[in-house]
């Protein structure tokens, strides 16, 4: 290790209702093949028995045991605050995260983090599988594209998928006080790594598939009725103003401002029909 006392990587889990998925996604995150990883789950007051099971599967890792922090909310704060509680917590030289529904190839963070020192890169991103019903379908995106206009260009325009699972992002930018961290759960992966972005000087892209994104039809995203669909739009507006906030205080705001209101344009419509099913 370069430093044996700044872990490579930082992996933060939001724990929340997720008993049937919590074994699989812990072993293949005990089992990576980087050595120095830290661990922080989050028990965002689960009412199931999601971190008996992971205490149960961490007791089969004994050399995971010392890099594994388990932290508690006090009430349920949702993914987005949950997120930014782990960010704060974390010491690692990278951050990513992890969704306890999905899982993560055993080579996935060696393979990034190497990615990443190799080309001196502050983001790392991978390619993913789309698993529903059993089966499962690799997700290309145009990763050719490492500038930061064009990155962000992309994610504006739906070509590039803006998930923090799949997204290695050096710690010190991470944890900037400058990073405005989003309170409500509908975009806010989006939220944090379009600030991610412009604070990068440099990114690589693999399109390796290396994280398994487990389709969930119960997700906030993909849940039906108006008030679900009324409280996404509340989630949009407020964080789709931090994104333009912090674009107007960036001196990139006059190249991406076309591309950000094609982005709005695009939320807008998966978000006005409002459906009773």
């Amino acid at each position: 290790m370069k430093n044996s006392i700044t872990p490579y990587v930082s992996v933060i889990v939001p724990i929340y209702g997720v008993e049937q998925y919590m074994e699989k996604c812990a072993r293949s995150l005990f089992e990576q093949t980087l050595d120095s990883i830290e661990y922080i789950f989050i028990d965002d007051c689960t009412p199931d028995y999601s971190m008996d099971i992971l205490k149960a599967v961490l007791k089969e890792y004994p050399h995971r045991q010392s890099q594994v922090k388990i932290l508690h909310n006090e009430s349920n704060q949702g993914q987005a605050l949950t997120r930014t509680y782990g960010i704060g917590e974390s010491t690692g030289e990278y951050v990513i995260h992890c969704d306890p529904d999905d899982w993560v190839d055993v080579n996935a963070y060696k393979i990034m983090y190497d990615a990443a020192v190799r080309e001196s890169a502050s983001i790392g991103r991978c390619g993913f599988y789309r698993v529903e019903g059993g089966q499962k379908e690799q997700v290309n995106y145009p990763f050719h594209h490492t500038e930061r206009i064009e990155v962000l260009a992309d994610m504006f325009a739906e070509k590039s998928m803006a998930s923090l699972w799949s997204t290695l992002v050096r710690g010190d930018i991470a944890r900037l006080n400058s990073i405005v961290n989003p309170t409500h759960n509908f975009i806010e992966d989006f939220t944090l790594l379009v600030q991610y972005f412009l604070y990068s000087e440099k990114n690589v892209c693999l399109e390796d598939a290396l994280y398994y994104y487990n389709y969930n039809p119960d997700s906030i995203v993909n849940k039906r009725g108006v008030e679900a669909t009324m409280s996404r739009y509340e989630s949009y507006k407020a964080n789709v103003e931090i994104i333009r906030q912090v674009l107007l205080k960036s001196p990139y705001w006059e190249i991406l401002k076309k591309s950000f209101f094609h982005m709005l344009e695009y939320k807008r419509n998966i978000l006005i029909p409002l459906s009773l099913s």
